[in-house]
């Protein structure tokens, strides 16, 4: 028998597949000053990521300005969620403790655009978790960039367009969901 198996009771055996979290927290910079602050974690070999989103664990204040993100394979590469300037403050002066960002989801609507509209870039957003996604429907389906077969680093970045004015203020808790596959 084996033991990466479970025994239902009833003679069948299922894979037994446990849903993994990697938790980073992160200055929004180091100094008070614009800039990007970088952290790096391992992805499992033979592992897959289901999710992310970015949870303020410390009030950041500035003086107006933005705050966004950057996940990759490379530094400041956004090979696995696409780079975003503002996606956590879009020209603002303050995030509350508790405020979460899903990466992928924020909606911004020029002037006429519809509410069928705004559903269509949510529902994308919600479908793909923000991940980089291929095209599903192709004559080639590639291995997907959540996916690694060796354990491989994961470059994610805090990025701010304006002076931090609190000190020590702007944490941020980067969650990510993963799958390993034995």
């Amino acid at each position: 028998m084996r033991s990466d198996y479970l025994n239902d009771n009833s003679g069948n055996y299922k894979d037994l597949i446990v849903k993994h979290t990697k938790v980073i927290n992160m200055p929004l910079a180091d100094a008070e000053t614009a800039g990007t602050n970088t952290s790096t974690w391992t992805q499992p070999a033979n592992s897959i990521l289901t999710d992310c989103y970015i949870v303020c664990t410390d009030s950041p204040t500035i003086v107006s300005g933005s705050i966004g993100y950057d996940i990759g394979t490379s530094a400041a590469g956004g090979e696995i969620i696409a780079a975003q300037a503002d996606e956590i403050l879009d020209v603002g002066t303050t995030v509350v403790v508790g405020a979460v960002t899903y990466p992928g989801m924020a909606v911004s609507l020029p002037a006429g655009d519809s509410a069928t509209q705004a559903k269509v870039g949510i529902d994308a957003g919600a479908i793909s978790n923000g991940f980089v996604y291929d095209v599903q429907d192709d004559t080639t389906h590639v291995v997907s960039v959540t996916y690694t077969a060796a354990a491989r680093t994961v470059h994610v970045s805090l990025v701010t367009d304006t002076a931090v004015t609190s000190t020590g203020g702007g944490n941020f808790a980067f969650v990510f969901e993963y799958l390993v596959f034995s």
